[in-house]
Parts: C-alpha cells; structure tokens; sequence
C-alpha cells in the first residue's frame, strides 16, 4: 500500500485551529468508540488480529479497553 499516496489525498485542513479541548475531547470520544467495538469482538476473533500483528498466537498483552 502506498501510504504517501494514501494520505495525499486525504482533506486536510491546516490553516484551521482547533482549541486543545476540541482535540482531546475527539481523541477521547473515538478512542472509547474504538474500544465499544472491540469489546463486541469474540475472543477467538480478537486472538486472531493480535496473533496477525505480534506474530506470536500465545502472546497476550494488557489492553487499555
């Protein structure tokens, strides 16, 4: 995958400023998001992505969700 390529053509926006609350409170709001759908996640399917990220299918690690 082409990752520059990827997110050259993604919309940015720059020259807009958003106040530091404004920008914690989307990171918190997706990262709780994140974290509802990973919690509906089997745990055989959930073994499965991690095993395909850390190559290692017995490795477990803490998860902040």
């Amino acid at each position: 995958m082409n990752l520059r390529g990827f997110f050259a053509g993604l919309p940015t926006n720059e020259k807009g400023s958003l106040p530091k609350a404004e920008i914690v409170a989307v990171l918190r709001d997706e990262g709780e998001r994140w974290c509802d759908w990973v919690e509906t996640l089997p745990e055989a399917r959930a073994v499965e992505i991690r095993s395909a990220r850390r190559g290692d299918p017995g490795a477990k690690t803490a998860s902040r969700c």
